[in-house]
C-alpha cells in the first residue's frame, strides 16, 4: 500500500508529520520493500486458567502460540515483504519434556499483526482513518477507531511509547529505540494480556534485503 488519502485536518496532519520524521522521515519510511527480524521470546503465564478455544482478538500469534504451547522460551524470525508475503516461525522449547515446539504463519495472520507495528501504522495512518490529537502530557495519540487499537507517542522523543488494543485489553510497550538503516526500531517489546506476559528481545532487524520467493511457500516450512 502506499500513503493514500491525505487527511484535511492541517493540525491532524502536522502531528502525523511530526511522529514521520521522529521515526526517520515519511519518504524512508514509505521505501521499505522488505522486513525482517529476529528476536528472542519469554513468556511468564498470568493467574487466569487458560481458556479453550483460545480467544486471540488483540493478541500477536507469538503471545498466542506461548500461552497455548506451555514453553516459557522460544526464538521468532519474521520476514515480510511489499505486496503482501510474510512469514513468521517460531520454535518453543517446552519445560516438562525439552522437547522443541515449533509453528510457521504465512500470510494473513502475520500481515494482521505488522499492521499494528508503528512503523507500518504510521505509514498507512491516513488510508486507515487514523486519528492524530496531542495528548495531554505533551506527547501524541493516535486511534484507530476501526481496528480498536490506541497508540501513545512520547512527548521527548515522539517515538511510540506503547499501544492497546481497546476492546481485549492486550497491550504493548516499545522500548530500546536503535537506528537501523535510517529507521527509529525498537529492540524490546513487551506484551500483555490476562494470559500473561512475552517479552519480545530483537536479535537484529533488516530493512531492503532480498529474499528468496520459497520462504513464503508452505512447503517451505
Amino acid at each position: 500500500m502506499d500513503l493514500d488519502g491525505a487527511d484535511r485536518n492541517p493540525e491532524r496532519n502536522d502531528l502525523l508529520d511530526e511522529l514521520l520524521s521522529a521515526l526517520g522521515g515519511a519518504a524512508r519510511i514509505a521505501s521499505v520493500r522488505t522486513y525482517a527480524r529476529e528476536a528472542s521470546l519469554v513468556w511468564t503465564p498470568g493467574r487466569l486458567p487458560l481458556e479453550r478455544p483460545l480467544d486471540t482478538t488483540g493478541l500477536s500469534p507469538s503471545l498466542a502460540f506461548m500461552a497455548g504451547s506451555g514453553g516459557r522460551e522460544a526464538r521468532e524470525q519474521v520476514l515480510r515483504v511489499a505486496g503482501g508475503r510474510a512469514r513468521l516461525a517460531i520454535v518453543a522449547v517446552r519445560e516438562k519434556d525439552g522437547r522443541p515446539e515449533s509453528e510457521t504463519w504465512m500470510g494473513d495472520p502475520v500481515l494482521t499483526e505488522a499492521r499494528r507495528e508503528p512503523r507500518v501504522l504510521l505509514a498507512h495512518a491516513r488510508e486507515r482513518g487514523a486519528q492524530t490529537r496531542a495528548a495531554h502530557d505533551g506527547g501524541i495519540e493516535v486511534l484507530v477507531t476501526a481496528e480498536s487499537l490506541l497508540y501513545r507517542f512520547d512527548p521527548g522523543t515522539l517515538l511510540c511509547a506503547g499501544r492497546t488494543h481497546t476492546t481485549s485489553g492486550a497491550s504493548s510497550l516499545y522500548l530500546d529505540w536503535r537506528p537501523v538503516s535510517g529507521i527509529l526500531t525498537p529492540w524490546l517489546e513487551i506484551e500483555t494480556h490476562s494470559l500473561g506476559r512475552l517479552e519480545r528481545r530483537v536479535l537484529g532487524v533488516a530493512y531492503d534485503l532480498p529474499w528468496p520467493e520459497r520462504l513464503f511457500r508452505p512447503s517451505s516450512g
